[in-house]
């Protein structure tokens, strides 16, 4: 049996408090009856660099390497997006009667304009919109120093927008206590 759920891709530049916003998002939906859950696309690309010997560390030259890897097992086994929908499948599918009636959010970091492409393709509807997490001037992004999917957020924006994808951005410029997630809230309390 499948539970209502829905997949909110997440995007952002490097640094602007993506991870932040979802909790806060997270901790308003407390006192509903929705079960909460993240994912990142780079996260089956962690655990095998775990395994090689990485310590966890997010200097450029580790960004890098994993962007680098991802690229590989993505274009050569799908390897992410098929750990994604495994995700998916785990979670979104119960047994009868168990947490039926408890609906599903599913934040998946997504940095790419073709994996969001991708998950919309795979999912429809469950995709309601984008949450984009700006952080104006507070966050300096040096692209000399990223990866190539760092570089390409603007981009991707552009993208999404021309492609027809409802954009919800959160503006993280201020103190972290400033943090407003209330139109994603009700978004999300609307769709489910």
């Amino acid at each position: 049996m499948i539970r209502p759920y829905i997949i909110i891709p997440v995007n952002g530049k490097p640094g602007v408090g993506k991870d932040t916003v979802c909790e806060y998002i997270r901790i308003a939906l407390m006192t509903t009856r929705m079960c909460i859950k993240a994912y990142s696309m780079v996260d089956p690309i962690k655990d095998i660099a775990r395994k090689c010997g990485w310590s966890g560390s997010k200097r450029p030259t580790d960004r890098d390497g994993l962007a680098n890897l991802k690229f590989i097992l993505s274009s050569w086994l799908d390897y992410p997006f098929t750990e994604f929908i495994n995700f998916v499948s785990k979670h979104a599918y119960c047994e009868p009667n168990v947490e039926v009636a408890k609906p599903l959010v599913i934040f998946v970091h997504a940095r790419e304009y073709p994996d969001i492409l991708r998950i919309f393709e795979a999912f429809g509807s469950h995709v309601p919109f984008v949450l984009w997490v700006d952080a104006g001037d507070r966050v300096q992004f040096d692209e000399n120093i990223s990866n190539g999917a760092d570089n390409l957020v603007d981009r991707d924006k552009k993208l999404l927008l021309e492609s027809g994808f409802d954009i919800l951005t959160v503006d993280n410029s201020g103190d972290y206590k400033d943090i407003d997630v209330s139109e994603v809230v009700a978004k999300i309390k609307e769709v489910l």
